[in-house]
């Protein structure tokens, strides 16, 4: 066989091209060969070719007709194990759900059956009455109020965090006690009074964190402080409630001091004006 036309050139001449070559030219001569016996294979009569023919023709249709009939057969089942599963799966799922939904007395487990009783109470009667039950309260819990000014304080020792205590001061006042022109306002007194106490500033340095907050019943003070005074190995808790003093009783009211804070207040308020914040405050 000749080389084709790509393998002219002497650089083309490699292995690969000649085997390219050799497939053409085999190729060409069964075309040949397949061409010449053409004539001869159509003139030969084969006994019962037409029969063979039709035989065959039905044979593979009856076995592609039974086929579709086995894959009818088991799409149907499938289909029908599947939806009888899917129908047992949404019952055991309603189930669940209703044995989660039932009671406010307690609560089902699942495979559990509620227990018979004639004299339990429907939940309404039951959440009024726990409205009117008094929580039992700790039993190193101390209460008191003060004489001179009628403050009442709450005392409970802690363990942890241990060499710690804190100190809240919390009035019962906040924005609700507002009206239409004076909203934001308990918010800037509360940065005023706590920021602008110079008693305040005297904690930094001795391990203490302080800080406030207000809300729409409620304006917090808390200190978080050591038991001891690093810097002169004094007690804290006469210090710290020294401050808390001047921010509720004692505050210094500066212009500069509100000028300042009000700045402050406003960045806030952009900060929290969110449509989480909104939507929260409607609900």
């Amino acid at each position: 066989a000749s080389l084709p036309p790509t393998c002219s050139s002497p650089a083309a001449r490699s292995r690969a091209c000649r085997r390219r070559a050799a497939r053409k030219g085999t190729s060409s001569k069964r075309s040949n060969t397949a061409r010449a016996l053409a004539p001869k294979m159509a003139n030969m009569v084969v006994p019962g070719r037409s029969a063979l023919a039709s035989g065959a023709t039905q044979s593979v249709g009856q076995a592609r007709s039974s086929r579709t009939e086995r894959l009818r057969a088991e799409c149907f089942h499938g289909a029908e194990g599947l939806a009888s599963r899917t129908t047992a799966t949404a019952k055991k799922r309603a189930i669940q759900r209703v044995q989660v939904r039932i009671p406010i007395l307690g609560r089902l487990r699942a495979g559990s059956e509620p227990r018979a009783s004639s004299t339990r109470p429907n939940a309404l009667t039951s959440a009024d009455s726990l409205k009117d039950t008094l929580l039992p309260e700790h039993p190193q819990l101390h209460r008191g109020t003060l004489k001179s000014n009628g403050l009442r304080y709450v005392v409970l020792p802690n363990k942890v965090p241990p060499q710690r205590f804190e100190a809240h001061l919390e009035m019962h006042v906040g924005s609700v006690d507002e009206n239409e022109r004076q909203q934001g306002l308990a918010h800037l007194v509360e940065h005023v009074t706590f920021l602008g106490s110079r008693k305040r500033e005297s904690l930094l340095g001795t391990g203490t964190r302080s800080n406030a907050y207000t809300d729409f019943h409620h304006t917090v003070f808390h200190v978080h402080a050591p038991n001891v005074n690093s810097t002169n190995g004094r007690p804290m808790l006469p210090q710290v409630l020294s401050a808390l003093r001047e921010i509720a009783f004692e505050p210094d009211m500066l212009p500069s001091r509100m000028e300042k804070e009000r700045r402050a207040v406003l960045a806030e308020m952009q900060m929290m004006n969110t449509i989480d914040y909104r939507v929260d405050v409607q609900l």
